[in-house]
């Protein structure tokens, strides 16, 4: 629990008089033992054989934690408010990428209602200012995929480190491409098309982030949605870029009915991918209400003496 004193957070050491939200399925009715294979979530140890009451004799994690799960409510609250506060990022972030794509049409109607000379630095100045809601989204996407606090992430590449290692690709290569296309007036044809793929590998990974995080609020009716929402993102991202390359390698653009052909398939695509990138946005005003939801419900749990994870002796 938090103390009334500090910000430090102080792990409960009073053992609770019931586990009611604890699985006793595994557990042997009589001694109250594991009678299983479990892992501690803190440390990795193997809990079989002792009591459900009991702590880990490696982490000091109440054995009840690892046997309920890794629902949100039973995670640090801290952690849990942390990636509440990085959904709050990401949802304003996307607003302000449409406000200033509105303002940016606004302007271009009435520059061109007025028959006004449009500077040429005006479209560098609009596009740098886009990268404002990208930096912001990429502040967010960071704190959202901070590791769990007390909990032992497997090694390897995870799904939270593919998605941290896509934005921290995602902002530099946009700053690039920008440059080479209004500073330098460079052909930045392999830029667009990277900047694409990193885009397309950060809205996947963050929406079957995003699920997993669903699913341990958990909510899994929001869970569906957002798997139906990664699929049509993904297949709608990915059927664009490949029709940016088939286009640019095969020089159809050249030809009428080839046009016409390639333009009707990029409607049907980017008539796709508004209507996902709108449901998107709804989603993501989801998860950050669930998020906050979670984050009051650990520390209810918190408050209410469901032990927290101590240092190991």
């Amino acid at each position: 629990m938090l103390s009334d004193k500090t910000d430090e957070f102080v792990p409960n050491t009073q053992q609770p008089d019931e586990l009611a939200d604890t699985d006793f399925e595994n557990v042997d009715t009589t001694s109250k033992q594991i009678n299983h294979d479990l892992p501690c979530l803190h440390c990795g140890y193997n809990l079989r054989g002792m009591a459900a009451d009991k702590r880990c004799p490696e982490c000091g994690m109440e054995v009840g934690r690892s046997l309920r799960g890794d629902q949100l409510r039973y995670s640090d609250p801290r952690w849990v408010r942390t990636i509440a506060r990085g959904a709050n990022l990401i949802m304003w972030s996307v607003i302000a990428f449409v406000a200033m794509i509105l303002l940016g049409i606004v302007v271009s109607l009435v520059l061109a209602e007025n028959h006004a000379y449009v500077p040429d630095i005006l479209p560098i100045i609009f596009q740098l200012l886009l990268l404002l809601p990208a930096v912001l989204f990429a502040a967010g996407v960071w704190i959202v995929t901070i590791p769990e606090f007390g909990v032992l992430e497997s090694s390897g590449w995870s799904l939270r480190n593919v998605l941290r290692w896509a934005m921290v690709f995602f902002v530099p290569i946009s700053i690039l491409d920008i440059s080479l296309h209004n500073v330098w007036t460079m052909d930045a044809t392999v830029l667009d098309l990277a900047a694409a793929l990193v885009g397309l590998v950060v809205i996947v990974t963050l929406f079957l982030y995003a699920h997993r995080l669903t699913i341990r609020i958990p909510d899994y009716e929001l869970a569906i949605q957002i798997r139906i929402v990664t699929w049509g993102d993904g297949i709608c991202l990915a059927g664009y870029i490949l029709l940016i390359v088939f286009v640019h390698a095969s020089g159809i653009n050249r030809t009428i009915n080839g046009f016409r052909d390639i333009a009707v398939l990029a409607l049907a695509l980017l008539i796709g991918l508004l209507v996902f990138i709108i449901w998107s946005f709804i989603l993501t005003i989801r998860c950050r209400s669930a998020s906050y939801a979670a984050a009051k419900d650990a520390e209810q749990t918190c408050a209410t003496g469901s032990p927290q994870p101590q240092e190991a002796a």
